[in-house]
């Protein structure tokens, strides 16, 4: 019987599928990556956030598909780490968890605090720590030094996702996060108005309001900004205005405090 090649869910949009296999990657189930779907369509602010140039409607995806998805996104990380020779950063790995201690203690450190910070800003247990997500947080914990342990967490869990991708949608998420990291928005009003000059209409990573990374994909953008002068000309309001208009305005500093939540707590799947 010839093996199922067809991608499920490949309709959705890449973010989405992104997101979905991010917490594949963690240990979630379909029917908790669902009720988090669910849950984040019916939040207009955090939606708003997590994908600025969506419509709630293009995160629908059923739970069948869910359940399909993820014995896909198995198989293609086990073909995915069997193709892998050695460990890089950027490809997966090992799908094991990882004891901390078995990381160098500089690595630990890295990787513990940056988890624990996630959590806190979350208010969730990160769920499984895998070796690969473990060398991404301590990877770019080294190459951004400044950029708060929270949106480093939640950027090496990205990167891993990244791996399903197609390999142009891999390339541009590559190229704005070599961007993001090399103008350091997040250090201050003046560097954050460099980078955004610098990306004009590419796709770009910013940090929202809880000071989480969001990639905005540039293309979409424009199809908004254009649907937007036909909304303006007819007195309606722009769809996302709101959101883009905050988004504009707002300094990014350094570090931003957390909400409070559980820490500490690695290489537990969440309650289902």
């Amino acid at each position: 019987m010839a093996r199922k090649t067809k991608e499920p869910g490949k309709r959705l949009p890449p973010e989405v599928r992104e997101w979905i296999d991010e917490h594949f990657g963690r240990g979630w189930t379909p029917p908790q990556v669902y009720r988090a779907l669910e849950t984040l369509r019916r939040d207009n602010g955090k939606f708003r956030e997590r994908f600025p140039e969506l419509d709630p409607r293009d995160v629908q995806c059923s739970l069948r598909v869910l359940y399909e998805r993820w014995a896909w996104w198995k198989e293609k990380r086990t073909s995915s780490q069997e193709a892998s020779a050695g460990v890089r950063w950027g490809t997966a790995s090992t799908e094991q968890p990882v004891a901390w201690l078995s990381l160098d203690p500089d690595e630990a450190r890295m990787v513990l605090a940056a988890v624990a910070a996630w959590e806190s800003v979350t208010g969730m247990d990160w769920g499984t720590l895998t070796e690969s997500v473990a060398r991404h947080i301590a990877y770019l914990a080294r190459a951004a030094p400044d950029l708060p342990p929270k949106a480093v967490a939640a950027l090496a869990s990205r990167v891993d996702a990244w791996t399903l991708l197609s390999q142009e949608e891999k390339n541009r998420r590559w190229e704005a996060l070599g961007r993001f990291l090399g103008y350091r928005p997040w250090s201050s009003p003046e560097a954050e108005a460099r980078y955004l000059q610098a990306v004009g209409s590419r796709d770009h990573f910013m940090l929202d309001s809880s000071g989480l990374p969001v990639y905005v994909v540039a293309a979409r953008a424009t199809l908004i900004g254009r649907s937007s002068l036909k909304a303006t000309a007819r007195g309606e309001s722009p769809p996302g205005a709101s959101s883009r208009a905050s988004r504009r305005s707002r300094q990014i500093p350094a570090t931003r405090r957390g909400t409070g939540g559980k820490t500490g707590v690695h290489g537990v799947t969440p309650d289902g």
